[in-house]
């Protein structure tokens, strides 16, 4: 059926490209199965089909929801039993688009709502919405377009106006996230400039939530939105003391939790060991110089001419998430700024020593890794709540914090 629909205009015209994606989203994933499509498949016939199905398919152990109350195991391989030599969906290739589970259906386009007006994205983890998304030089638009969408897309969350005594800030989500955006894609400042302005926007936003006056959000997206506009505010920025020696401490520290947790996904793996091979921890006590030389030699050079490329990131984040939500909760918005500077620091981190090891960075580098770390870092929820709760115990979770992340 045709609906109204806000999105970037990448989404308008996405399409999966099968067996020509390089990292298929159809292995090393726990696969969950709704119910109605769980009780369709105890009722195939096929010999085959149901082969596969008694061996891999069974009700959710724990925590069963109705988009959960099954899943797919994987193989030995750690790919989908319904996965075949040429990367495409038996199920599919058998029985048709609506033998998809929702999950399969609907990834990785991601929809909410707001005040009944659909919104639109993707996630970053599937390689050619990484393409799409950050390789566009002019920013990602956003549109309003009539498409042809499946009725059983999941929707991720709704926002409504009709109970604001519960929520009194989703009155403002829509200005709120304009700011956000327009701030974000405002190539005046640098990116970091950019992130140290929503930041203290975000700290600020997050004391009148704490106070309990959501009522001065006018106020405050108005003296920040001049503040961007105030001629001396990048030389004001600089003023920011640098720690790069802090930085790496506690971006080596995050890498290693999830080192301790395992990285899961063979394509971030690669990644993982190319920033070791380039940053040399182990190699000997030179990690800091090394560091901080592929910032200024490598990085650096090439964000100067490039810096959309992690500006679509960030602008593709806020909208996907609906910043200022922090998973769905009106009244953390520091923390989804905190969510959002740890992605981006890591990227950082990640692509100066991978270009260390490379001696250089590409566009096809920056892809990889991060649709790489979209699957291995974002879709692992577990993980980002156990360093946002570490930070928080350690009373890390303030904007000098912040900042060191940002700033090099």
């Amino acid at each position: 059926m045709k609906q109204k629909i806000r999105c970037p205009e990448y989404f308008a015209d996405f399409t999966c490209i099968g067996s020509d994606c390089e990292d298929s989203c159809c292995n090393q994933w726990q696969i969950y199965l709704d119910r109605a499509t769980f009780e369709n498949y105890t009722r195939i016939k096929d010999p085959e089909l149901r082969r596969r199905i008694d061996e891999f398919v069974e009700p959710n152990p724990k925590d069963q929801t109705e988009a959960r109350f099954g899943r797919i195991n994987l193989t030995d391989d750690r790919k989908c039993p319904f996965l075949t030599t040429e990367c495409l969906c038996i199920l599919q290739k058998q029985l048709g688009v609506d033998s998809l589970s929702q999950t399969c259906l609907t990834y990785p386009r991601v929809f909410n709502s707001f005040a009944g007006m659909l919104e639109g994205s993707a996630e970053i983890s599937c390689p050619e919405v990484a393409r799409r998304a950050l390789l566009n030089p002019g920013g990602i638009r956003f549109v309003e377009r009539e498409l042809e969408l499946d009725s059983r897309f999941a929707l991720n969350n709704t926002i409504k106006l009709e109970e604001p005594g519960d929520y009194p800030l989703a009155q403002y989500y829509q200005p709120l996230q304009d700011f956000s955006i327009s701030l974000m894609q405002d190539r005046r400042l640098s990116l970091p400039d950019r992130l140290t302005v929503l930041g203290m926007f975000s700290s600020k936003m997050q004391s009148a939530i704490d106070e309990g006056n959501p009522i001065g959000t006018p106020a405050i997206i108005a003296e920040f939105d001049e503040l961007r506009c105030f001629d001396g505010i990048a030389g004001n920025l600089s003023q920011i003391p640098v720690n790069t020696t802090r930085q790496l401490q506690l971006l080596k520290s995050i890498v290693d939790e999830k080192l301790r947790r395992g990285t899961g996904i063979a394509t971030f793996r690669d990644c993982h060991e190319q920033m070791l091979a380039g940053i040399g921890f182990d190699r000997d006590d030179q990690a800091l110089v090394r560091f901080t030389a592929g910032y200024h030699n490598i990085y650096f050079p090439f964000m100067a001419k490039k810096e959309y490329l992690l500006e679509n990131y960030c602008v593709n984040y806020l909208f996907r998430t609906q910043f200022p939500l922090f998973d769905k909760d009106w009244s953390q918005i520091f923390k989804a700024f905190v969510h959002l500077t740890l992605n981006y620091a890591l990227i950082k981190f990640y692509l100066i020593g991978i270009g260390l090891d490379l001696g250089e960075l590409n566009d096809e580098a920056i892809v990889k890794l991060v649709y790489s770390f979209g699957k291995a870092i974002e879709h692992d929820s577990g993980f980002i709540n156990a360093i946002l709760k570490q930070l928080e115990q350690k009373n890390l979770l303030t904007m000098a914090q912040m900042a060191i992340l940002i700033r090099n």
